[in-house]
Protein backbone atom coordinates (compact mmCIF):
# COMPACT_ATOMS: atom_id res chain seq x y z
CA UNK A 1 0.00 0.00 0.00
CA UNK A 2 1.17 3.42 -1.10
CA UNK A 3 1.90 5.40 1.74
CA UNK A 4 0.20 8.94 2.08
CA UNK A 5 -1.06 10.82 5.02
CA UNK A 6 -2.12 8.66 8.25
CA UNK A 7 -5.18 11.00 9.01
CA UNK A 8 -5.86 9.48 12.91
CA UNK A 9 -2.31 9.76 13.73
CA UNK A 10 -2.42 13.61 12.68
CA UNK A 11 -5.86 14.22 14.20
CA UNK A 12 -4.56 13.02 17.93
CA UNK A 13 -1.58 15.12 17.49
CA UNK A 14 -3.29 18.23 16.59
CA UNK A 15 -5.91 17.13 19.36
CA UNK A 16 -3.11 16.94 21.97
CA UNK A 17 -2.51 20.30 21.38
CA UNK A 18 -5.09 21.63 22.00
CA UNK A 19 -5.96 19.94 24.95
CA UNK A 20 -2.61 20.75 26.25
CA UNK A 21 -2.96 24.27 25.22
CA UNK A 22 0.02 24.39 23.69
CA UNK A 23 -1.18 25.72 20.51
CA UNK A 24 0.55 27.53 17.26
CA UNK A 25 -0.47 30.84 16.94
CA UNK A 26 -1.93 29.77 12.88
CA UNK A 27 -3.04 26.33 11.71
CA UNK A 28 -3.94 26.06 8.23
CA UNK A 29 -6.13 22.87 7.63
CA UNK A 30 -7.41 21.27 4.71
CA UNK A 31 -7.97 17.93 2.88
CA UNK A 32 -10.81 16.58 1.04
CA UNK A 33 -12.03 14.58 4.13
CA UNK A 34 -13.80 17.03 5.97
CA UNK A 35 -14.64 15.11 9.11
CA UNK A 36 -11.49 15.66 11.29
CA UNK A 37 -11.28 19.26 10.71
CA UNK A 38 -14.85 19.63 12.05
CA UNK A 39 -13.56 17.69 14.86
CA UNK A 40 -10.72 19.85 15.37
CA UNK A 41 -12.56 23.02 14.57
CA UNK A 42 -15.14 22.10 17.97
CA UNK A 43 -11.85 21.70 20.20
CA UNK A 44 -10.80 24.79 19.17
CA UNK A 45 -13.61 26.29 19.90
CA UNK A 46 -13.85 24.98 23.22
CA UNK A 47 -11.02 26.25 24.49
CA UNK A 48 -12.31 29.35 24.47
CA UNK A 49 -15.11 29.83 27.73
CA UNK A 50 -18.84 29.43 26.44
CA UNK A 51 -19.41 33.02 28.26
CA UNK A 52 -16.62 35.16 26.26
CA UNK A 53 -17.25 33.34 22.84
CA UNK A 54 -19.49 36.51 22.33
CA UNK A 55 -16.03 38.47 22.24
CA UNK A 56 -12.90 36.46 21.93
CA UNK A 57 -14.73 33.93 18.87
CA UNK A 58 -15.16 34.37 15.40
CA UNK A 59 -15.58 31.72 12.67
CA UNK A 60 -15.87 33.79 9.16
CA UNK A 61 -16.74 31.93 6.27
CA UNK A 62 -14.92 33.50 3.20
CA UNK A 63 -17.81 33.70 0.58
CA UNK A 64 -19.78 36.48 3.62
CA UNK A 65 -16.56 38.46 4.42
CA UNK A 66 -12.96 39.46 2.84
CA UNK A 67 -9.29 38.64 3.85
CA UNK A 68 -9.32 42.17 5.25
CA UNK A 69 -11.82 41.86 7.45
CA UNK A 70 -10.63 38.16 8.75
CA UNK A 71 -7.28 39.59 9.22
CA UNK A 72 -8.47 42.52 11.56
CA UNK A 73 -10.51 39.97 13.82
CA UNK A 74 -7.14 38.00 14.22
CA UNK A 75 -5.22 41.27 15.11
CA UNK A 76 -7.78 42.18 18.08
CA UNK A 77 -7.05 41.43 21.12
CA UNK A 78 -8.70 39.28 23.59
CA UNK A 79 -11.33 40.84 26.27
CA UNK A 80 -11.28 39.40 29.77
CA UNK A 81 -9.65 36.03 28.86
CA UNK A 82 -6.08 34.84 27.78
CA UNK A 83 -7.12 34.75 24.15
CA UNK A 84 -8.82 34.85 20.93
CA UNK A 85 -10.14 32.55 18.84
CA UNK A 86 -10.33 33.31 14.81
CA UNK A 87 -11.36 30.32 12.45
CA UNK A 88 -11.70 31.14 8.61
CA UNK A 89 -13.40 28.73 6.46
CA UNK A 90 -13.78 27.56 2.75
CA UNK A 91 -10.50 30.14 2.65
CA UNK A 92 -10.36 30.01 -0.77
CA UNK A 93 -13.44 31.28 -1.60
CA UNK A 94 -11.48 34.83 -0.22
CA UNK A 95 -10.07 34.26 -3.89
CA UNK A 96 -12.91 33.65 -6.26
CA UNK A 97 -11.92 35.73 -9.64
CA UNK A 98 -15.45 37.49 -9.08
CA UNK A 99 -14.50 39.17 -6.29
CA UNK A 100 -12.80 42.84 -5.52
CA UNK A 101 -8.79 41.79 -5.24
CA UNK A 102 -8.39 44.73 -2.91
CA UNK A 103 -10.59 42.56 -0.57
CA UNK A 104 -8.27 39.61 -0.99
CA UNK A 105 -4.64 40.55 -0.76
CA UNK A 106 -2.61 37.28 -0.04
CA UNK A 107 0.74 39.64 1.20
CA UNK A 108 -1.27 41.07 4.07
CA UNK A 109 -2.03 37.60 5.34
CA UNK A 110 1.81 36.84 4.83
CA UNK A 111 2.42 39.88 6.85
CA UNK A 112 0.45 38.61 9.32
CA UNK A 113 1.72 35.32 9.87
CA UNK A 114 5.29 36.46 9.92
CA UNK A 115 4.22 38.32 12.35
CA UNK A 116 1.29 36.88 14.29
CA UNK A 117 -1.18 37.78 17.12
CA UNK A 118 0.31 35.97 19.92
CA UNK A 119 -3.18 36.07 21.81
CA UNK A 120 -4.89 34.84 18.88
CA UNK A 121 -5.03 31.15 17.21
CA UNK A 122 -5.94 31.68 13.76
CA UNK A 123 -7.56 28.57 11.91
CA UNK A 124 -7.68 28.09 8.49
CA UNK A 125 -10.01 25.17 7.54
CA UNK A 126 -10.52 24.56 3.35
CA UNK A 127 -10.97 21.60 0.85
CA UNK A 128 -7.44 22.57 -1.01
CA UNK A 129 -4.18 23.44 0.85
CA UNK A 130 -1.52 26.01 0.18
CA UNK A 131 0.46 26.83 -2.23
CA UNK A 132 4.01 25.91 -1.29
CA UNK A 133 5.73 28.28 -3.76
CA UNK A 134 3.90 30.90 -2.71
CA UNK A 135 5.08 33.77 -0.26
CA UNK A 136 1.71 32.36 2.19
CA UNK A 137 2.91 29.04 1.60
CA UNK A 138 6.50 29.55 2.50
CA UNK A 139 5.41 31.89 5.24
CA UNK A 140 3.51 29.10 6.61
CA UNK A 141 6.25 26.45 6.65
CA UNK A 142 9.24 28.86 7.37
CA UNK A 143 8.13 31.19 9.97
CA UNK A 144 7.77 28.56 12.72
CA UNK A 145 4.23 30.30 13.60
CA UNK A 146 1.83 28.10 11.39
CA UNK A 147 0.65 24.29 11.09
CA UNK A 148 -0.40 23.10 7.93
CA UNK A 149 -2.60 19.99 8.81
CA UNK A 150 -3.55 18.04 5.44
CA UNK A 151 -6.41 15.47 6.22
CA UNK A 152 -6.89 12.72 3.36
CA UNK A 153 -9.46 9.73 3.85
CA UNK A 154 -8.88 7.03 6.28
CA UNK A 155 -6.68 4.39 5.50
CA UNK A 156 -9.27 1.16 4.67
CA UNK A 157 -7.12 -0.82 7.22
CA UNK A 158 -7.67 1.43 9.90
CA UNK A 159 -11.28 1.70 9.39
CA UNK A 160 -11.75 -1.21 11.80
CA UNK A 161 -9.72 0.14 14.92
CA UNK A 162 -10.92 3.33 14.09
CA UNK A 163 -14.56 2.11 14.65
CA UNK A 164 -13.78 0.09 17.94
CA UNK A 165 -11.96 3.16 19.55
CA UNK A 166 -14.35 5.68 18.94
CA UNK A 167 -17.26 3.59 20.15
CA UNK A 168 -15.24 3.13 23.14
CA UNK A 169 -14.78 6.93 23.81
CA UNK A 170 -17.71 7.93 22.88
CA UNK A 171 -20.62 5.54 23.81
CA UNK A 172 -18.51 3.41 25.73
CA UNK A 173 -19.42 0.55 23.75
CA UNK A 174 -17.02 -2.47 22.70
CA UNK A 175 -16.73 -3.81 18.75
CA UNK A 176 -16.62 -7.33 18.50
CA UNK A 177 -13.20 -6.83 15.47
CA UNK A 178 -15.43 -8.76 13.36
CA UNK A 179 -18.11 -6.61 13.59
CA UNK A 180 -16.47 -3.36 13.07
CA UNK A 181 -14.33 -5.22 10.11
CA UNK A 182 -18.02 -6.02 7.88
CA UNK A 183 -19.16 -2.35 9.22
CA UNK A 184 -15.37 -0.93 7.77
CA UNK A 185 -16.29 -3.05 5.04
CA UNK A 186 -19.64 -2.42 3.75
CA UNK A 187 -19.56 1.51 4.76
CA UNK A 188 -16.18 2.59 3.57
CA UNK A 189 -13.97 5.31 5.17
CA UNK A 190 -16.87 7.98 4.94
CA UNK A 191 -16.33 8.89 8.36
CA UNK A 192 -19.42 10.93 8.97
CA UNK A 193 -21.88 7.90 7.76
CA UNK A 194 -19.81 5.63 9.74
CA UNK A 195 -20.42 7.49 12.53
CA UNK A 196 -23.67 7.83 12.04
CA UNK A 197 -24.26 3.83 12.06
CA UNK A 198 -21.85 3.30 15.04
CA UNK A 199 -24.62 5.65 16.91
CA UNK A 200 -27.49 3.71 15.85
CA UNK A 201 -25.91 0.54 16.55
CA UNK A 202 -24.62 2.09 20.00
CA UNK A 203 -28.97 3.54 20.59
CA UNK A 204 -30.24 -0.01 19.36
CA UNK A 205 -27.76 -2.70 20.91
CA UNK A 206 -28.23 -3.25 24.78
CA UNK A 207 -25.75 -5.49 25.52
CA UNK A 208 -22.15 -3.88 25.95
CA UNK A 209 -20.19 -5.39 22.48
CA UNK A 210 -21.66 -5.10 19.12
CA UNK A 211 -21.98 -8.67 17.20
CA UNK A 212 -21.59 -9.17 13.42
CA UNK A 213 -25.33 -9.70 13.48
CA UNK A 214 -26.03 -6.40 15.25
CA UNK A 215 -24.33 -4.85 11.92
CA UNK A 216 -26.04 -6.74 9.83
CA UNK A 217 -29.68 -6.14 11.60
CA UNK A 218 -28.82 -2.45 12.37
CA UNK A 219 -27.08 -1.30 9.35
CA UNK A 220 -29.38 -3.52 6.89
CA UNK A 221 -27.21 -5.50 5.46
CA UNK A 222 -29.24 -7.99 4.28
CA UNK A 223 -26.97 -10.17 1.41
CA UNK A 224 -26.89 -13.73 1.35
CA UNK A 225 -23.49 -14.13 1.98
CA UNK A 226 -20.49 -11.75 2.42
CA UNK A 227 -16.89 -11.63 1.35
CA UNK A 228 -16.15 -12.66 5.30
CA UNK A 229 -17.42 -15.83 4.26
CA UNK A 230 -15.13 -15.69 1.42
CA UNK A 231 -11.92 -15.35 3.51
CA UNK A 232 -12.89 -17.86 5.93
CA UNK A 233 -13.06 -20.32 3.00
CA UNK A 234 -9.90 -19.14 1.89
CA UNK A 235 -7.90 -19.48 5.30
CA UNK A 236 -9.64 -22.62 5.58
CA UNK A 237 -8.58 -23.50 1.78
CA UNK A 238 -12.21 -25.18 1.16
CA UNK A 239 -11.51 -24.52 -2.74
CA UNK A 240 -15.13 -25.29 -3.36
CA UNK A 241 -16.44 -23.51 -0.95
CA UNK A 242 -14.43 -20.47 -2.60
CA UNK A 243 -16.03 -20.57 -5.65
CA UNK A 244 -19.40 -21.08 -4.57
CA UNK A 245 -18.87 -18.25 -2.19
CA UNK A 246 -17.65 -15.99 -4.96
CA UNK A 247 -20.08 -17.01 -7.37
CA UNK A 248 -23.03 -16.22 -5.28
CA UNK A 249 -20.88 -12.99 -3.79
CA UNK A 250 -21.08 -11.35 -7.60
CA UNK A 251 -24.28 -12.87 -8.52
CA UNK A 252 -26.39 -10.96 -5.83
CA UNK A 253 -24.64 -7.77 -6.74
CA UNK A 254 -26.38 -4.84 -7.68
CA UNK A 255 -22.86 -3.58 -9.14
CA UNK A 256 -20.98 -6.31 -10.38
CA UNK A 257 -18.39 -3.63 -11.54
CA UNK A 258 -18.18 -2.50 -8.10
CA UNK A 259 -18.50 -5.12 -6.21
CA UNK A 260 -15.20 -6.59 -7.88
CA UNK A 261 -13.33 -3.57 -6.98
CA UNK A 262 -14.63 -3.45 -3.52
CA UNK A 263 -13.64 -7.50 -3.16
CA UNK A 264 -10.01 -7.10 -4.81
CA UNK A 265 -9.53 -4.07 -2.62
CA UNK A 266 -10.86 -6.97 0.60
CA UNK A 267 -8.36 -9.11 -0.90
CA UNK A 268 -5.71 -7.12 -1.51
CA UNK A 269 -5.58 -6.15 2.07
CA UNK A 270 -6.08 -9.76 3.44
CA UNK A 271 -3.48 -11.06 1.37
CA UNK A 272 -1.09 -7.98 2.50
CA UNK A 273 -1.43 -8.89 5.96
CA UNK A 274 -0.27 -12.61 5.00
CA UNK A 275 2.46 -11.77 3.33
CA UNK A 276 3.51 -9.20 6.38
CA UNK A 277 2.71 -11.99 8.83
CA UNK A 278 5.03 -14.56 6.50
CA UNK A 279 7.89 -11.95 6.86
CA UNK A 280 8.10 -11.06 10.28
CA UNK A 281 7.78 -15.27 11.36
CA UNK A 282 10.53 -15.52 9.20
CA UNK A 283 13.02 -13.40 10.87
CA UNK A 284 11.70 -15.28 14.36
CA UNK A 285 9.60 -12.48 15.85
CA UNK A 286 7.15 -14.80 17.91
CA UNK A 287 3.57 -15.22 17.45
CA UNK A 288 2.46 -12.57 20.71
CA UNK A 289 4.82 -9.98 18.55
CA UNK A 290 3.94 -10.21 15.06
CA UNK A 291 0.84 -8.74 15.39
CA UNK A 292 2.13 -5.09 17.02
CA UNK A 293 4.97 -5.66 14.52
CA UNK A 294 2.25 -5.03 11.88
CA UNK A 295 -0.50 -3.12 13.73
CA UNK A 296 -2.68 -6.53 13.53
CA UNK A 297 -5.57 -6.79 15.83
CA UNK A 298 -4.15 -10.33 18.11
CA UNK A 299 -7.97 -11.45 17.23
CA UNK A 300 -7.62 -11.49 13.42
CA UNK A 301 -4.26 -12.68 13.78
CA UNK A 302 -4.68 -15.91 15.20
CA UNK A 303 -7.64 -16.25 12.70
CA UNK A 304 -5.86 -15.83 9.82
CA UNK A 305 -3.00 -17.86 11.12
CA UNK A 306 -3.72 -21.16 9.66
CA UNK A 307 -3.92 -19.86 6.14
CA UNK A 308 -0.41 -19.30 6.20
CA UNK A 309 -0.20 -23.09 5.69
CA UNK A 310 -2.71 -22.60 2.68
CA UNK A 311 -0.42 -19.74 0.70
CA UNK A 312 2.94 -20.00 1.46
CA UNK A 313 5.35 -16.44 0.71
CA UNK A 314 5.69 -17.95 -3.03
CA UNK A 315 1.76 -18.68 -3.94
CA UNK A 316 1.25 -15.36 -2.48
CA UNK A 317 3.59 -13.46 -4.79
CA UNK A 318 1.59 -15.21 -7.38
CA UNK A 319 -1.64 -14.03 -6.26
CA UNK A 320 -0.61 -9.89 -5.71
CA UNK A 321 -0.06 -10.71 -9.28
CA UNK A 322 -3.82 -12.48 -10.29
CA UNK A 323 -4.99 -9.22 -8.01
CA UNK A 324 -3.26 -6.68 -10.07
CA UNK A 325 -4.44 -8.53 -13.24
CA UNK A 326 -8.10 -8.46 -12.40
CA UNK A 327 -7.32 -4.39 -11.45
CA UNK A 328 -6.47 -3.91 -14.61
CA UNK A 329 -9.17 -6.04 -16.50
CA UNK A 330 -11.82 -4.47 -14.23
CA UNK A 331 -10.51 -1.25 -14.90
CA UNK A 332 -11.31 -1.76 -18.92
CA UNK A 333 -8.00 -3.48 -19.68
CA UNK A 334 -9.99 -6.77 -20.86
CA UNK A 335 -13.18 -7.47 -22.95
CA UNK A 336 -14.71 -10.12 -20.38
CA UNK A 337 -17.29 -9.08 -18.19
CA UNK A 338 -17.17 -8.42 -14.36
CA UNK A 339 -18.18 -12.21 -13.57
CA UNK A 340 -15.79 -13.58 -15.37
CA UNK A 341 -12.65 -11.19 -13.94
CA UNK A 342 -13.96 -12.09 -10.96
CA UNK A 343 -13.70 -16.52 -10.86
CA UNK A 344 -11.15 -16.61 -12.62
CA UNK A 345 -9.13 -14.68 -10.48
CA UNK A 346 -10.41 -16.81 -7.67
CA UNK A 347 -9.35 -19.51 -9.55
CA UNK A 348 -5.84 -17.90 -10.24
CA UNK A 349 -5.83 -17.68 -6.39
CA UNK A 350 -6.69 -21.02 -5.55
CA UNK A 351 -5.14 -23.02 -7.93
Amino acid sequence: MAKGVDSIKLYKEVLGEIKKGDLKPVYFIHGTDSFFPDQLQDAFINTIPEESRDFNLDVIYAQESTLSQAISAARSFPMMAERRMVVIRDFHQFFDPSRDKSESNRDDLVAYIQQPNPTTVLVIIDEKGPDMKTKLGKALKDTGYGRICKFEPVKEDQLPEWIEEWARQTRQKNFDPKASQMLAFHIGNNLLTLVAEIEKLCTYTRESEIKPDDVKNVVGITREVDIFELSDALTAGDRNKVLATGEQLINQADNATGEVLKSLGYLTLYFTNLWQMHRELQKGVSDKEVPKKIGMNPYFYRNLKPALRVFPLAKIQLVFEALLDADRSIKGFSTMGPEAIWMMTLKRIIS
